[in-house]
C-alpha cells in the first residue's frame, strides 16, 4: 500500500519541498506514485471540493504542434483574485502553484490558454476550471485585514 500523507498548508509544502517563501495554499494529499515508482502524486484534499462554486469543463480540444487555444471562462470579476493559480495535471504527477498579481486581467479581460510547445507532437488535451469561494484572512488580534474575492 502507497504511504500518504497529508499536509496542513502549502506553507508546510513549499518549506519542505522547494524551501521557498511560506505562503499558505491548497492543502493537498500526497501519494507515493505505484506506476512509475519515481515520483510523487499531488491532488487538492477532499474538503476542498465544498470551497468550489461553479465549473467550466474543456474536453478534447485540439492542440497542433505549436498551436495556442483562447479558452472563454467568463469575466475577470467572477475568476481572478490577485492571488494564487494551481494547476494539477496527469493525474496528480505535475503540479504547477504560481502566486500572480495580474492587473491586465482585472482592468481589462482575463484570459486563458491552452498551448502546446512541441514541434511535431499533437495533443488533445481536457481542463476544468472551477469559480471558487471568497476568503478571509485576519491576523493575530482578530481584527479583519484582507479580504480576497473568489477565482
Amino acid at each position: 500500500m502507497a504511504p500518504e500523507i497529508r499536509i496542513a498548508a502549502m506553507a508546510q509544502y513549499r518549506h519542505t519541498f522547494y524551501n521557498g517563501n511560506l505562503e499558505n495554499s491548497i492543502p493537498r494529499v500526497v501519494v507515493f506514485d505505484q506506476k512509475t515508482k519515481t515520483s510523487i502524486l499531488q491532488w487538492p484534499v477532499e474538503e476542498v471540493e465544498s470551497l468550489r462554486l461553479t465549473s467550466t469543463e474543456f474536453e478534447g480540444v485540439e492542440l497542433a504542434p505549436g498551436s495556442l487555444v483562447p479558452l472563454d471562462i467568463g469575466t475577470a470579476t467572477d475568476q481572478v483574485d490577485h492571488s494564487v493559480v494551481e494547476s494539477f495535471a496527469q493525474g496528480g504527477r505535475k503540479v504547477i502553484t504560481l502566486r500572480i498579481y495580474p492587473t491586465a486581467a482585472v482592468y481589462e479581460a482575463t484570459r486563458l490558454f491552452l498551448f502546446n510547445n512541441a514541434t511535431r507532437a499533437s495533443v488533445v488535451a481536457s481542463i476544468k476550471v472551477w469559480k471558487m469561494k471568497s476568503a478571509s484572512f485576519e491576523d493575530y488580534n482578530d481584527s479583519p485585514r484582507y479580504s480576497f474575492s473568489s477565482i
